[in-house]
């Protein structure tokens, strides 16, 4: 314990309710709500985004193949096809899950745009990666897995990738904290003439 509370920078690894199979779906839905919450507030979409412009050419003759892992409710993947498309970049981004209800809810969010998105079934750590992929990014999955599997996931993305491997995660500070616990949270209905 520090002096203004517990030192945050120690890893502490607990299992995520919200992955448990059997899992209400409207608990579900509701913790990946408030993952896009924390995603939107942290604006993680146009990190990734800048670090792929930053480091690629826009392609010409073929849409750019985007693998997002562990894609959960699938706002990034959505979301980065959006900007892409904003900016004239073809893409088709693929998100991969091994939640058969975090992909349902994508799917369903996936089918009210216009965009080259899909969401596929996947054990990330069951099996090499898809070839075929010009960028594979992960976003706020990393922190879950202990040190052995990250590194097994992140060797296979970089021998995999045509391109590039973006990670974006954790930062361990208050803020980090709060963030996460703030978009954790259920929402709360709204009392009568609130």
């Amino acid at each position: 314990m520090h002096l203004f509370g517990p030192d945050l920078s120690e890893r502490n690894r607990q299992p995520e309710w919200m992955d448990e199979p059997g899992l209400d779906p409207e608990l579900h839905r509701a913790a990946l709500v408030g993952l896009r919450r924390v995603n939107a507030i942290s604006r993680t979409v146009n990190h990734i985004w800048r670090a792929i412009t930053r480091e690629l050419k826009k392609p010409v003759d073929h849409p750019l193949v985007v693998g997002d892992l562990a894609c959960g409710g699938g706002d990034i993947a959505i979301e980065l096809a959006q900007l892409a498309h904003q900016a004239g970049w073809p893409v088709r981004v693929i998100g991969y899950d091994l939640s058969e209800q975090a992909l349902r809810f994508a799917r369903k969010r996936a089918e009210e745009t216009a965009l080259d998105v899909s969401f596929k079934s996947r054990d990330l750590l069951g099996a090499e990666l898809p070839a075929g992929i010009d960028v594979f990014y992960s976003s706020l999955f990393m922190h879950h897995l202990s040190n052995e599997d990250a590194g097994r996931l992140l060797a296979s993305a970089g021998r995999q990738a045509r391109q590039l491997v973006v990670i974006s995660d954790l930062v361990r500070s208050g803020w980090g904290y709060g963030l996460a616990w703030w978009g954790g949270a259920a929402p709360q209905p709204l009392a009568a003439g609130s």
